[in-house]
């Protein structure tokens, strides 16, 4: 009787194992909070005097997050979405009228992400390579005139690399994003702006 007692209990036990061990496999599914630095480039950056198509921007902040699925031990995919707001360029006219020039972009990305060393390990280097669609944002402000908007969708490239050591991650992206803003120019010239930036990010990720 005991026999079959401890016999019914080992066959219990070792049914239990593989639903146990999956239990405590790690997730495929990891989030991403992200922020830090956003740095202009190309025409964002150059002077509003003084250039053609200078912009002024300078370097302001992003906030986003990521959703990532892992394929396997070492490569994960998933959407992602950042909100970079570039610093205003501030300025008055020839006649003492003050005026401001804003810029800022919503991108809404998918990245493939292949980390150099499987998960587990405490220190994950890994590569990011992306491609989006931005939403590019101009508005400038005239003291007495009002505002003037103006707006843009493009496709962006990404490209960059980080470093996860356990939940905290800091990262490094240039994303490339040529747009055209034809309300900016008169009507029949050259309407293509470079709007990339580079993004210096810390994040948080949950999951393991």
């Amino acid at each position: 009787m005991r026999s079959r007692i401890l016999l019914l209990v080992l066959l219990l036990v070792i049914s239990t194992l593989p639903a146990l061990a999956q239990r405590h496999q790690p997730s495929p599914f990891q989030f991403v909070f992200e922020g830090g630095a956003a740095l202009p480039y190309g025409d964002l950056a150059d002077p509003f005097i003084g250039t053609e198509k200078g912009l002024g921007a300078g370097t302001g902040y992003a906030l986003g997050a990521r959703l990532r699925y892992y394929l396997g031990p070492t490569t994960s995919v998933g959407p992602s979405f950042h909100y970079v707001n570039f610093s205003d360029w501030n300025d008055i006219t020839q006649d003492g009228t003050p005026y401001s020039v804003r810029t800022s972009l919503f991108r809404y990305g998918v990245d493939i992400q292949q980390f150099l060393v499987p998960r587990g390990k405490r220190v994950r280097p890994y590569l990011t390579l992306g491609g989006a669609l931005i939403h590019n944002r101009y508005q400038d402000w005239l003291q007495g005139d009002g505002t003037f908007d103006a707006s843009a969708n493009s496709l962006s490239f990404a490209l960059g690399g980080g470093l996860a050591m356990g939940p905290v991650e800091v990262s490094l992206t240039w994303n490339y994003n040529p747009t055209e803003l034809r309300q900016l120019v008169p009507q029949g010239d050259d309407s293509e702006f470079d709007w990339s930036y580079l993004m210096v990010a810390a994040g948080l990720a949950l999951g393991r």
